[in-house]
């Protein structure tokens, strides 16, 4: 215990310049990583023989998606998310966090179910942006936070009107999921989830 509390010590207060050495904060640097495609970027284990480096090339293949569902196209007039509901709508967003239940009175704009739905997406995995869907028109787009194979989005119509007050790609309900994308490290297949990748 006396032995790896010194070690701690010493790696702790091992600094030059008032910058940490041994603490891990400089095991590897990373230049022209976006974080709007990788997440996150470790490196676990590598031998570098006499102080070199050794370059670290990330390959993206084809990147990993997020699930997506278009509604509130049919039915709801005017664009640019002044479109309006015709009727009163129930509906149930289900994303990777949870779900809720949300309901709109006739004559609610896109703008608004939008707002809604983002004030709410810590609570379900799930954001919402307007989209336009030409002539005019606009929809609610309703997208995981998340990216790869387990991220979903969900929107279900739950109330028992079935007037097209509300729309999801030609039906009252739709269950989408995202993509892993394909990537390769230094030659090799990646095991890629989401927007975080490993190989071993």
């Amino acid at each position: 215990d006396a032995i790896l509390q010194s070690i701690n010590r010493i790696s702790e207060q091992t600094s030059f310049g008032g910058k940490k050495l041994l603490n891990g904060n400089f095991d590897f640097t990373t230049s022209s990583v976006s974080t709007t495609n990788i997440d996150n970027v470790r490196v676990n284990a590598a031998k570098v023989p006499d102080g070199s480096y050794s370059n670290v090339v990330i390959n993206v293949v084809t990147a990993s998606r997020y699930a997506y569902v278009s509604a509130l196209g049919d039915g709801v007039a005017g664009g640019n998310g002044k479109g309006s509901l015709t009727d009163d709508v129930v509906i149930q967003v289900r994303g990777i966090y949870g779900s809720e239940i949300l309901s709109f009175v006739s004559g609610t704009t896109q703008a608004t179910i939008k707002t809604a739905v983002n004030a709410l997406k810590d609570l379900t995995g799930v954001s919402a942006v307007l989209s336009s869907v030409g002539a005019g028109a606009s929809a609610v787009v309703f997208s995981s936070v998340a990216y790869g194979d387990s991220a979903f989005v969900s929107v279900e119509r739950i109330d028992s009107n079935a007037t097209n007050a509300f729309n999801v790609h030609g039906s009252t309900s739709s269950k989408r999921y995202g993509v892993d994308g394909t990537m390769t490290v230094n030659g090799t297949a990646a095991i890629v989830d989401g927007l975080e990748l490993q190989v071993r």
